[in-house]
């Protein structure tokens, strides 16, 4: 209970601060539209410090479940390029996701296995060991949950540290990278969902059912 309650409190305080400091006003298109210059200046006089600060900054984000991830992916790819800003924004959104993993996992686990009797427990966890791989890199790929839900739940699934780690790093790629090579086009953006196409889309679902084709192939065999 004593880490429960110490982690609600720092989650409330980070809320706190980013609210009382206003910090809205600057995760939005038009402010790094406006600033895109002083930005890149910014960046190419202090590039390492820029990248170590975009990293951390952007794994705070994603254990914070804050909203801008999509606003922040953009920006990494017009500060840094296509390529180096998506490899930045994996590792910092890997890192915040493994974060909310292991709170989830070793504060919060032992309740969740009290709500939920241990023969369902051991089955879930039966069918996870077996297709949780699969499963895993399926919700990265289509992005039918929310990015924090799917930090969380596995954790409560007996999912390792080592496979939620690199499902999480491999799923994450082609959805960063659509998104870092839109924010190099930045000045002819309008909204955020303008990258949305139907065409990206499509591509996601298509690559998130080819990652469930093995489990497929598991259940059709077990019936002959």
């Amino acid at each position: 209970m004593k880490k429960i309650l110490l982690t609600l409190v720092i989650i409330v305080g980070i809320i706190f601060a980013y609210n009382y400091f206003n910090l809205g006003q600057y995760l939005n298109l038009g402010f790094i539209q406006e600033n895109r210059e002083i930005l890149l200046e910014k960046v190419s006089e202090h590039y390492i410090i820029s990248v170590v600060v975009f990293i951390i900054f952007y794994a705070l984000l994603t254990a914070l479940s804050v909203p801008a991830a999509s606003l922040i992916t953009l920006l990494g790819g017009f500060i840094f390029g296509f390529l180096e800003g998506g490899v930045y924004v994996v590792v910092g959104a890997t890192l915040g996701a493994v974060g909310v993993f292991l709170l989830t996992k070793y504060i919060f686990n032992s309740t969740f296995r009290k709500l939920i009797s241990e023969k369902r427990i051991d089955r879930i966890e039966k069918e996870v060991d077996e297709n949780g791989i699969n499963y895993l890199l399926f919700l990265r790929f289509v992005p039918i949950f929310p990015f924090w839900v799917i930090n969380i739940v596995p954790a409560f699934l007996g999912v390792t540290l080592f496979s939620f780690t690199w499902t999480t790093f491999i799923g994450i790629i082609p959805g960063t990278l659509a998104y870092t090579y839109a924010g190099q086009q930045l000045g002819t953006l309008e909204k955020v969902s303008d990258i949305l196409s139907p065409g990206f889309i499509s591509a996601l679902v298509v690559i998130g059912i080819f990652s469930l084709i093995p489990v497929s192939i598991k259940k059709i065999k077990s019936y002959f």
